[in-house]
Order: C-alpha cells, then structure tokens, then sequence
C-alpha cells in the first residue's frame, strides 16, 4: 500500500467488476454500479493500465483502447479471483441472510465494493473496513456519483 494513495488493488477489482458486468454475456456476477462509482475517466485509465502492463509512463489521456484489447489479460490475470470470491460470498450472504434476518456483515479490505448499496435486504447491516486512503477515496467517488445523479435528474 503505498501511502497517501487509495488501494490500486481496489480499482482493479472495481474495474474487473465494472468490465465483466458490462460486457460478458454469461455473467456470474453483476455489479451494475461499479462503473458508475468509478467514473469514465478512472475507468479508462485502469483500462490503459492493464494495456500498458501497468507502466503509468507509457498512459496517454487520448488512446482510445477497446474493450477487446484487454480481454486476454483481464480473464486470465485480474478477474478470476475478485469474480468469483465475491460471487461465492454474496451468495453464501444471501443464504445465511434469509435463515437470520437480522445479521451484520463486515467486508474486510472493503476496497470499491458496492454491495452497501446493492443490497435489498433492510434488516442486514453492513460495515466496510479498509486503509484511511481507500476509504476516504470511495468516499470521494460516491459523492461525485451522488453530485452528478442529482444533476442528471
């Protein structure tokens, strides 16, 4: 973790979340507001970045790279395991949730997780855990999402 920085591992996992809800047709997972809560523009530079092999020298604000072009990468190397952890886990919540309504869940190393806001389940309550950085970074981003869904309506 470098300092004074939001956890890099949790905009992969949030991109992975984002990509594989968008584009993949067999999904085993949906998070439907992972792209929103990152922003078009931390989007497409994560998407340089896997691109690029992670060389933040080499990003150029104009490429314009298609989703094709890190498919390999991505499936391979970044979306196996957030994917199916957090399918796996939801899951499994969702079970325990409906033999005990009242629970609490707590994600560890929370990162962009979404599931705070995707969850129907008013009787379960949620708490997120990560680094300060991180924490205050989503934080940052779920007020700008929340700033421009207003504005958009």
């Amino acid at each position: 973790m470098i300092e004074k920085r939001e956890s890099i591992t949790a905009e992969l996992c949030s991109f992975a979340r984002a990509y594989h809800s968008t584009y993949e047709k067999n999904k085993i997972y949906d998070d439907y507001l992972a792209f929103d809560l990152m922003g078009r523009d931390q989007y497409e530079t994560i998407k340089q970045l896997i691109v690029k092999n992670f060389d933040t020298e080499a990003l150029d604000p104009n490429a314009d790279i298609a989703a094709k072009d890190i498919l390999t990468t991505l499936n391979r190397y970044i979306t196996p395991i957030p994917l199916a952890r957090i399918a796996f886990a939801e899951t499994e919540l969702q079970k325990f949730a409906a033999l005990h309504p009242h629970c609490q869940y707590v994600i560890c190393g929370a990162g962009m997780d979404t599931y705070s806001f995707r969850n129907t389940n008013d009787k379960m309550h949620i708490f997120e855990v990560d680094h300060p950085d991180t924490q205050k970074y989503k934080l940052k981003k779920i007020w700008v999402c929340t700033k421009s869904c207003v504005n958009e309506k």
